[in-house]
């Protein structure tokens, strides 16, 4: 697509000179001249009846509130990428599915800011995206990246199972953010190679079911490759007659399936890693595995990781060692290829491995009597390849990307106080990035029990040549790999680079354009034998659709979105409108059930318990019963503006307020926002610890809402608002001693 290039103004704040849109470089200064080309979606009040797409009355080449050059049909590009974008200090509603999915962005594009007023768009309310599936193409024309259904007959057996198992994945988190219409819609579904991609939400019309998608896969059986196409078929007809009932089965399928035609094709690994004190340090804190200058053995399975010492905290070179050791040692027995371990006993070796280490780290803190900041933490991440699986766990700020032929993708979230904000909805996270200790950790090894842990482990399906970098902050500060990727990284999928050198390259870059910290880099060289592979018969692969889970195991999250059967006669396809002009509903959520045998031994546990209790009760003394604890206060005559500390008394006088930190001992309900008519979340979790951040009241005659905030972040993080009577009846109590991981708002 042809069109005037635009003019890019240079992002260094003391240049600023004007330049053509196809040069990499200023032409002034060199400084690289980053290309963010946007999708634009409109937003529209809900009540508005106008659902007009019609986008012909704003002309190619115009230039948008002297910033944004509109380059095609909702693609626009940023002529000013060093300026903030405009964010308001509210996060619409209508968009906050886009934040609340920030933990797949490398699926979903990210807000980017407001495009204008509605006065200088012909009144329109235009935002943008984001990390879209747009891509410069030579000369400085963009590119839309293919639909999913362009591309499906040309893709191999293997790519396709990847396909589909990446949308399956994406279908509890969409549900739950009621915006799954998106997954049924070829034409915002769009691939990257291997990866699936969507180019914008659509908020669902009517709750969406699996029988709705296995209408949609069926379109795809005429092309699909044997034989595959027999198991597809299969597949979705259980999806249609009901007998795949939750995304479980649908997953496990679709993973036995990949395994099948996985294990037929020939993957070859390299790997090398580096660690370096940096210019502006007097030690290094960091760690890396291989250790530097080493090679991993050929014969198991590649194992890499990097480890950052907190800094501030003493000690840091000798928790982030010890990390290193335990986890390695813990894993090396899933790493011998003669003895491939299946997936789930995997996973929760890794989950191990990484409680271990922070046991381990904290025992000694304690053992040494480490307090506050002199106690010792590291942060984690690691990369872990089974043939076409890929494994990347993480605590903390250490970085994993996936670099490909298209494209670089960011696949940890760090666990700080920005991230956090923009995962529950609360905030953009440019803007997140600008708040007082933004990037303080809320979890990491050792800093407190490994109860309140919660590492993160990503799968990926590998069905091309990729590279994974795994990174501490030295290099990934200031987007430094966002900036060098292509020119530095990418290369390395041409054969006869040597990784060692480029690893080496990487720090000295890392030190010279950064050199505030300590820098640790690993290289995962994953490549795929390109020759055809000897594939699995059809009955083998039908076989996948056999004995599939009711559930999820233990390792994995449970809270898993389950819609009722639509009406047979309903076979069109679903309606969907874009996001921006439905209100969001929440799906309902299907509870796991225990299998008997553990239901049993639970009944008479808790039988021998009662014997026990009562035994011990009639041969103890009597004492006074403690006094109850006192409900909140509720006085509707008590004016309570928004953010100031009265909300409610305890047996203690003192009274609970913003920044008071509690723990709930059981489930509760709660709310994206106060006096909404949106169905609520339940946490999923016991025992879990929460921060008040705000305490609110409408006016007199409304009832106080409080909006709380997990201390640490789960796979799906719930936070929200609930009113002080309905937290009154939660059983919870007062956190005299936060855990290390919460840290109080300003």
């Amino acid at each position: 697509m042809e069109e005037n290039l635009a003019k890019l103004y240079c992002p260094n704040p003391t240049c600023q000179a004007v330049n053509d849109e196809r040069h990499e470089f200023c032409q002034v200064c060199r400084t690289p001249l980053p290309k963010r080309y946007l999708w634009a979606t409109v937003l529209r009040d809900p009540d508005d009846s106008q659902l007009s797409r019609d986008w012909d009355d704003l002309d190619l080449g115009e230039v948008w509130c002297d910033r944004y050059w509109h380059k095609g049909d909702r693609v626009v590009l940023d002529t000013r990428p060093g300026n903030f974008p405009d964010l308001p200090e509210v996060v619409p509603p209508q968009l906050e599915a886009y934040l609340r999915l920030f933990p797949y962005r490398w699926h979903v594009p990210q807000l980017y800011g407001r495009a204008g007023a509605p006065s200088q768009l012909k009144g329109r309310s235009i935002w943008l995206l984001d990390e879209a599936p747009i891509r410069c193409g030579p000369s400085g024309v963009w590119l839309l990246q293919p639909s999913l259904k362009e591309k499906w007959p040309d893709a191999s057996p293997l790519r396709q199972l990847n396909w589909l198992w990446q949308i399956a994945r994406l279908w509890q988190p969409c549900c739950q953010e009621n915006v799954a219409s998106s997954l049924l819609d070829y034409d915002r579904l769009r691939v990257e190679g291997s990866m699936v991609r969507l180019s914008h939400l659509a908020a669902d019309v009517d709750p969406q079911t699996l029988k709705r998608l296995g209408h949609r896969w069926s379109g795809l059986i005429e092309r699909t490759a044997p034989p595959v196409q027999a198991f597809l078929q299969q597949l979705c007809d259980r999806l249609i007659q009901g007998t795949i009932q939750n995304e479980t089965q649908l997953i496990t399928a679709l993973e036995r399936a990949i395994q099948q035609i996985g294990d037929r094709y020939h993957y070859h690994n390299r790997v090398a890693a580096r660690t370096d004190r940096g210019p502006s340090r007097a030690r290094n804190e960091d760690a890396c595995y291989p250790v530097s200058g080493q090679r991993g053995v050929a014969e198991q399975y590649p194992l890499t990781l990097v480890c950052d010492g907190v800094g501030g905290h003493e000690g840091g070179d000798i928790a982030s060692n010890l990390a290193i050791h335990i986890v390695e040692q813990h894993l090396r027995p899933f790493r011998d290829r003669h003895h491939r371990p299946d997936r789930d006993r995997l996973l929760n070796g890794i989950q191990e491995a990484i409680l271990k280490a922070n046991d381990a780290i904290s025992d000694r803190n304690n053992q040494e009597q480490r307090h506050g900041r002199q106690r010792m933490g590291t942060t984690l991440v690691m990369a872990f390849a089974q043939k076409q699986d890929l494994y990347i766990s993480h605590i903390g700020d250490s970085r994993a990307y996936l670099i490909t032929r298209h494209n670089c993708y960011p696949v940890t979230i760090d666990d700080d106080v920005a991230s956090r904000e923009v995962r529950l909805g609360y905030a953009f996270y440019q803007e997140a990035l600008q708040r007082p200790a933004a990037g303080s950790l809320i979890q990491a090894l050792g800093m407190g029990s490994s109860h309140n842990l919660h590492p993160t482990t990503t799968h990926f399906v590998i069905d091309e040549d990729c590279i994974c970098l795994l990174c501490s902050d030295g290099l990934s500060d200031y987007d430094r790999v966002e900036r060098i990727w292509q020119r530095e990284i990418q290369p390395l999928l041409n054969n006869g680079v040597n990784l060692h050198q480029a690893v080496s390259k990487l720090v000295d870059i890392a030190n010279n354009q950064n050199g505030h910290d300590n820098v640790t880099i690993s290289l995962l060289h994953l490549s795929v034998e390109k020759k055809s592979p000897t594939l699995p018969s059809s009955q083998d692969l039908l076989n996948c659709l056999q004995k599939l889970p009711r559930s999820l195991p233990p390792d994995r999250d449970e809270t898993i979105g389950f819609l009722g059967d639509e009406d047979e006669s309903d076979r069109s396809d679903p309606t969907s409108a874009d996001l921006d002009t439905t209100e969001l509903r929440v799906a309902p959520t299907r509870r796991s059930y225990w299998l008997p045998i553990t239901l049993i031994i639970i009944i008479l546990a808790g039988l021998l318990a009662g014997l026990a209790y009562a035994f011990n009760q009639r041969n103890r003394p009597e004492e006074p019963e403690p006094p109850a604890r006192q409900p909140l206060s509720q006085d509707s005559s008590q004016d309570l503006p928004e953010d100031e500390g009265i909300a409610a008394q305890l047996q203690d006088p003192t009274p609970i307020g913003v920044g008071d930190i509690l723990r709930l001992d059981n489930p509760i309900d709660l709310y994206s926002n106060p006096a909404t008519t949106a169905p609520p979340r339940s946490f999923p979790t016991e025992n879990q610890v929460f921060i008040v951040e705000t305490i609110r009241r409408a006016d007199a005659d409304s009832p106080q809402w409080v909006r709380l905030t997990p201390c640490t972040l789960l796979p799906f993080p719930v936070g929200g608002w609930v009113t002080l009577e309905d937290l009154n009846a939660a059983e919870f109590s007062p956190v005299e001693e936060p855990p290390p991981n919460c840290d109080r708002p300003e």
